[in-house]
């Protein structure tokens, strides 16, 4: 039997990479599972027509099956409250029988240059990843403990960059991943990127960064609608 992984997916770049990476490179059986965004109701819209758009295209393309799922959380989410819930859903599936091998998360090369430490001094949180193992060690510390040992946590795209993401996905799916944390209203029917949040310039970086990415320069100011 194949081994069981709960997917968290968001709609962006990063999640999609690493849906299209586990349903093409492995035979694991796939859970994807997307939090809804809680307070930021744009957001949510915005990463909720991406992620069905996104779904689609694995469902009706040469993919093999997953299954798909949303649930809501009160606040917005970040890689602390990720963590914390992927530990609960794990505990609800297992109250249901269902167990993980695994729970994969889209942390990358750029979110491992992120988190490095600006202090001046030598420090301990100046140590790389460390931040990350903060956070990994919560989601240990929340699961049930029939699971510790047989849960992991992964990183299916944790060897690559935005634009080795960017170039990895085929550009008829490019449109669809949400590429603003933060995205505004501009007009009733125009909605643009802040262009000043993390994701935002991660994904500006890459587009000027590779000359490979020059066509895709659009995606900088693309809001999935």
């Amino acid at each position: 039997m194949a081994e069981k992984v709960l997917v968290l997916f968001s709609g962006g770049f990063d999640s999609t990479a690493m849906v299209k990476k586990l349903l093409t490179e492995t035979d694991y059986q796939l859970d994807v599972l997307r939090f809804q965004c809680g307070k930021n109701r744009l957001l949510e819209r915005t990463e909720r027509h991406a992620a069905a758009k996104i779904v689609d295209y694995f469902r009706t393309g040469p993919f093999r099956a997953f299954n798909y799922a949303e649930t809501a959380i009160a606040t917005n989410i970040d890689m602390y409250k990720c963590r914390i819930q992927a530990a609960s859903r794990c505990n609800e599936q297992r109250a249901k029988g269902i167990k993980y091998n695994y729970v994969a998360i889209g942390r990358t090369k750029n979110d491992l240059d992120f988190f490095i430490c600006t202090c001046e001094d030598v420090c301990e949180c100046a140590k790389p990843g460390k931040q990350f193992a903060d956070v990994d060690e919560k989601f240990l510390e929340m699961l049930h403990p029939e699971l510790i040992n047989g849960t992991s946590l992964i990183y299916p795209v944790e060897n690559m960059d935005k634009a080795e993401i960017i170039e990895y996905l085929s550009p008829d799916l490019l449109n669809y991943p949400v590429t603003c944390r933060n995205p505004r209203i501009v007009t009733r029917s125009s909605i643009e990127p802040c262009t000043s949040c993390y994701s935002c310039k991660d994904v500006q970086h890459a587009l000027e960064s590779n000359s490979n990415l020059l066509e895709h320069r659009e995606l900088a100011r693309h809001v999935p609608r």
